[in-house]
């Protein structure tokens, strides 16, 4: 993670920060855009129920102060994004009130969601947790081929853990990647890119034949 992130830390604060100002601030924008539309399909509601709000000091008592606030492009492109014809390749930021149906889908897939979270715990405090490696976008198992940008995240992964001769790579990473690219025949999003494909190639013949920290075992 260090190699990744300069500090860990940090990156996971201004995650949360972001998503907790984000949030509001989106539901405010709605709330003033379409509050006609919001208003005819949900009876009741007003202003004050419907934008959600993490105070700044509940926040810091729940996650700490450890985050980077939104610079001065930030805000400067929030305004653009505001005023900007919704039209063309913008047309994705025009704001439309969910319907009766995609709500109730919405609740059904949060519920899920936390049913199966909590599952998982359980099963983290037995030590029996097996997850699969599922690509978070598609929600297939992922392979190469199977979506560009894992094929592009592989690629980069395997470079990263090349410049350092594959220093500190365990046995079951190594089986990851070897295995991610079993079939090198799939059309890998790589290939596009002559010169990156015969780097990857490289790469992988050189983690076949790196020497790796031995199997961890399990303690009795």
């Amino acid at each position: 993670m260090a190699r990744i992130f300069t500090s860990l830390d940090l990156a996971l604060g201004t995650y949360r920060y972001s998503v907790s100002t984000l949030i509001p601030t989106m539901t405010k924008v709605a709330w003033e855009t379409k509050k006609a539309d919001l208003e005819k399909q949900t009876r009741g509601i007003t202003r004050d129920k419907f934008p959600y709000r993490l105070s700044r000091a509940d926040y810091h008592k729940e996650w700490g102060t450890q985050y980077k606030k939104p610079g001065f492009f930030a805000k400067v492109l929030s305004v653009l994004f505001r005023i900007v014809p919704k039209v063309g390749p913008f047309r994705g930021l025009a704001i439309k009130p969910s319907t009766q149906e995609t709500e109730k889908l919405f609740m059904q897939s949060f519920d899920s969601t936390v049913d199966t979270y909590r599952q998982s715990l359980g099963k983290v405090g037995t030590g029996s947790l097996k997850l699969q490696n599922k690509d978070l976008d598609t929600g297939r198992l992922t392979n190469a081929a199977e979506y560009r940008l894992a094929d592009n995240a592989y690629a980069q992964m395997l470079d990263k853990l090349a410049s350092k001769k594959f220093e500190n790579v365990t046995p079951e990473l190594r089986e990851n990647i070897l295995a991610f690219y079993g079939d090198t025949n799939a059309h890998i999003a790589t290939k596009n890119n002559k010169g990156k494909w015969s780097k990857t190639l490289r790469e992988l013949a050189d983690l076949r034949s790196a020497a790796l920290l031995p199997q961890k075992t399990e303690q009795k």
